[in-house]
């Protein structure tokens, strides 16, 4: 919904929507953590983006962070399955870490490049 609503123009709606989202699969996820996990990140990468587009840049950025440093564990497991996200995700990461003029996480990025890296040489 957060994503129609900011191809609507409709930015603040976007956040709740995006925010909501996080705090629904923040509940499933302590209940069952491998299995709402990866979505979680998904929808704290879509909050990112919907606080970017509000100028909200350490939001963006720590939302992001916390979207890689939640995906990365499932991505190193089973890279194939999740390297579309990932690619996503560290992109943003990246680009945020940029707009907040701050340096990325070396310990987080590294091993998802080596990873990415990897899999673009198979």
């Amino acid at each position: 919904m957060a994503n129609r609503q900011s191809e609507l123009g409709q930015r603040e709606a976007a956040l709740a929507s995006a925010t909501e989202a996080v705090e629904h699969y923040s509940a499933l996820a302590e209940i069952h953590p491998d299995t709402f996990l990866p979505n979680l990140a998904g929808t704290l990468n879509n909050l990112a983006n919907r606080q970017s587009e509000l100028g909200l840049r350490e939001a963006a950025l720590f939302s992001s962070k916390e979207a890689v440093q939640l995906l990365s564990p499932y991505f190193i497991k089973w890279p194939e399955a999740y390297k579309s996200w990932m690619g996503i995700m560290l992109g943003n990461y990246l680009r945020y870490c940029e707009a907040a003029d701050q340096e990325p996480d070396v310990e987080l990025v590294l091993p998802i490049i080596e990873k990415l890296n990897e899999l673009d040489q198979e």
